[in-house]
């Protein structure tokens, strides 16, 4: 019951922010314009600063999860191939398929799954699911901009599209998160503290925003979307890299972080992201409200049936 309390304990709050979106828009304190002008602030600073902090202040080392690692990368690569081939298959307009991608794949484990992983399991959990979120955090953040710009616009250009992915402010945040912290640079204080305002606002303003640009017509327009999202990210992905896991030998901690790690909410990242890169916006933000709601009942299903198996 505890991961249960937990996961609501870290759920609830995004819920009501989003609410807090709803209710400004409802007022007409702040247009539909005005909410797309915040989400671009959102995307080109507040998450840079986001991931460039994460990264460049880790103090993990992967070298004692070198297995972990492997299987983290390796798992997510091989989704990310599977959703490239399937999604287009079901899904004709390419500003929503590279949304898809991102919905079923991209995980919110570092909000999400920190908190769930301590909960459950203790502080001393927190080590290997930090390893798993220093990990996914430029991974998916890296092949979020893939997908998105490779089903940007009619034609695939391969020059183009690299050259975006390079420009991209996300991608530029993990390659200097990374150049600072293997160079071992200690940045002054005068520079990490707007960095650390800046990511602060990051997460409260997005799903702000987020519940500010959602409407009934979008989601119902959207259910067959959404529904198939929520069944990919939230149980059959999650189902399968457990049981792939299992199979591997991994147990305790390291099943648990992967667990976290492929069955959290879509991460909430992925809505600004979508919106300013040509993606359907609707789509984007609806995927994170929803699998953020429905994360509750599903983790906890997944840690009770584990528990009972003996598993964890």
């Amino acid at each position: 019951m505890d991961a249960l309390r937990v996961s609501f304990e870290v759920v609830a709050p995004l819920l009501l922010l989003m609410l807090v979106g709803m209710a400004v828009k409802a007022v007409k304190l702040i247009d539909r314009e005005t909410f797309s002008k915040i989400n671009g602030l959102i995307f080109y600073i507040g998450i840079p600063a986001l991931v460039f902090s994460s990264i460049s202040k880790s103090k993990t080392e992967l070298s004692g999860y070198l297995p972990l690692a492997g299987f983290i990368v390796a798992a997510t690569l091989v989704t990310f191939v599977l959703l490239l081939l399937i999604v287009p298959r079901f899904e004709k307009e390419n500003s929503r398929r590279g949304v898809l991608v991102q919905g079923m794949l991209r995980s919110n484990d570092a909000v999400f799954g920190l908190a769930v992983a301590a909960a459950f399991a203790g502080e001393n959990s927190l080590e290997v699911m930090a390893i798993a979120a220093a990990l996914s955090v430029p991974l998916f953040n890296t092949l979020g901009v893939i997908s998105l710009e490779l089903f940007r616009g009619g034609r695939i250009k391969p020059w183009h599209t690299l050259l975006s992915i390079i420009k991209n402010p996300i991608i530029i945040a993990v390659v200097l998160g990374f150049a600072v912290r293997l160079s071992g640079l200690q940045l002054p204080e005068v520079i990490q503290k707007p960095i650390g305002h800046l990511s602060n606002m990051c997460t409260p303003l997005a799903f702000i925003v987020l519940g500010g640009i959602l409407t009934k017509d979008s989601f119902m327009k959207n259910r067959s979307a959404l529904t198939c999202v929520c069944i990919v990210k939230l149980l059959a992905l999650p189902a399968v890299a457990v049981a792939v896991a299992y199979l591997l030998g991994f147990s305790g901690d390291e099943l648990l972080a992967i667990l976290i790690l492929f069955g959290a909410p879509t991460a909430m990242s992925s809505f600004p992201l979508a919106a300013r890169l040509g993606g359907d916006e609707s789509l984007a933000g609806e995927q994170v409200a929803v699998t953020t709601a429905l994360s509750l009942p599903t983790m906890f299903l997944f840690l009770f049936i584990l528990q009972l198996g003996g598993i964890l």
